[in-house]
């Protein structure tokens, strides 16, 4: 009798978070539309475009990518930082931080877009929408300060920061992966419990 009821509490709520992934994916809808036209309108230009002008379109994208609807139920990693676990329970701010890069993410995009020219608009879409759910949209939680160091991991400042030395200064590499910024920006994820 308790495994049937169990079943029934497990299937009520996959149905539950099916539900929820529906609504979300109807609220992305609208802004995804604009993403895919802007992208997709765009890529006849990117043949006559320099390396830099490449790059500041893929910026361009993965600004609009950040900034689609968040939902905590499918966006939220789970993780945060020691350091902003403790600032939460100060009542202190704390911000998301979207570990897979806004130009990156816009790379992708761009690539996809060039390599299925002849797919529906709505496969395009429903594409984007799968890649923000599950990968560009994705954010642990850190304070502001930590945000501020992981940019360090991914661009050099122009100027050496007077916490680092010349050797770290001019030996910097630029990080391939979050879980490298991280690391580099001295950052320890904990599951959150909250």
């Amino acid at each position: 009798m308790n495994n049937k009821k169990e079943m029934n509490n497990k299937k009520e709520m996959n149905n539950k978070k099916e539900m929820n992934k529906t609504k979300y994916k109807e609220k992305l809808g609208p802004k995804v539309e604009v993403l895919f036209n802007v992208a997709n309108t765009h890529l006849q230009f990117l043949e006559g475009y320099n390396e830099k002008q490449e790059e500041s379109f893929e910026t361009l994208l993965g600004a609009q990518i950040f900034y689609l609807n968040k939902c905590k139920e499918f966006n939220y990693t789970g993780q945060i930082s020691k350091k902003a676990k403790d600032a939460r329970e100060k009542s202190n701010p704390i911000t998301r931080e979207h570990f897979h890069p806004r130009m990156s993410s816009g790379k992708e995009l761009v690539k996809y877009l060039k390599k299925n020219k002849v797919n529906k608009i709505e496969d395009a879409m429903d594409w984007i929408t799968e890649q923000h759910i599950n990968k560009w949209g994705q954010y642990h939680l850190t304070t502001k300060e930590e945000n501020r160091k992981l940019r360090m991991a991914y661009k050099k400042p122009a100027n050496k920061p007077s916490n680092w030395s010349k050797e770290k200064y001019d030996n910097w590499k630029k990080a391939e992966t979050w879980e490298e910024a991280y690391d580099f920006a001295k950052i320890d994820l904990i599951n959150d419990t909250k």
